[in-house]
């Protein structure tokens, strides 16, 4: 009795080993699973609101108010505003998208930073493209400070967010503000204005 106990002792010690590895095997297979499944949530989290972020800022941009209010301002103007209010009214559209997808996928100092943009850009517009006169120089001045804050405290909570350096005054983007051509449909897929590159081109922490 003695003598069979031995290999019947090392089979049943064989047959818990191999039990024993396939379940960590199995653990750990779950384990990596389920790491590679919220890296992979997460980036998809990251790019989702990049893209939200980089669609809002482009509509942004793409508001036709710094050119209304120059054809405005020029002498003897007596031009219809009506294209300038399809392109206002077009850019408005793709901010509101936008600002939906980040209200679902950002953060809250992301989301009222977006919101107090969203309201800058219609002030102006509210301003430059209404039926009453065009806001003097002072005024003019003051609504785009405003919405320049704005835009930088946008930037600012955004790159908070995504873990991002530190990048571009928005002040270097003035200049690209709105697009010159009177009828230029609004194509955030197309245009690339300097925050977009500002946005894309850094690496990811």
């Amino acid at each position: 009795m003695t003598q069979s106990a031995g290999p019947i002792a090392w089979d049943f010690i064989f047959t818990i080993a191999g039990a024993t590895t396939a379940l960590v095997a199995a653990a750990l297979s779950g384990i990596t699973l389920y790491l590679t499944g919220r890296r992979e949530t997460r980036q998809w989290l990251r790019d989702s609101v990049l893209d939200a972020l980089t669609q809002f800022l482009d509509a942004s941009f793409a508001r036709p108010s710094r050119s209304a209010y120059e054809a405005r301002q020029a002498s003897g103007f007596e031009g219809d505003l009506d294209r300038f209010r399809a392109r206002s009214t077009a850019a408005h559209r793709e901010q509101n998208d936008a600002l939906t997808k980040l209200r679902l996928l950002a953060n809250d100092p992301v989301v009222r930073a977006a919101e107090t943009l969203h309201l800058a850009d219609d002030a102006i517009a509210d301003a430059v493209l209404g039926s009453g006169p065009a806001p003097d120089p002072s005024d003019w001045a003051t609504l785009r400070l405003r919405q320049k804050h704005a835009r930088e405290a946008l930037i600012v909570q955004a790159r908070r967010l995504l873990g991002l350096p530190g990048g571009v005054p928005v002040g270097s983007l003035d200049a690209t503000d709105d697009s010159r051509t009177p009828g230029a449909a609004v194509t955030t897929s197309s245009r690339r204005h300097p925050h977009r590159i500002l946005f894309s081109l850094m690496f990811w922490k």
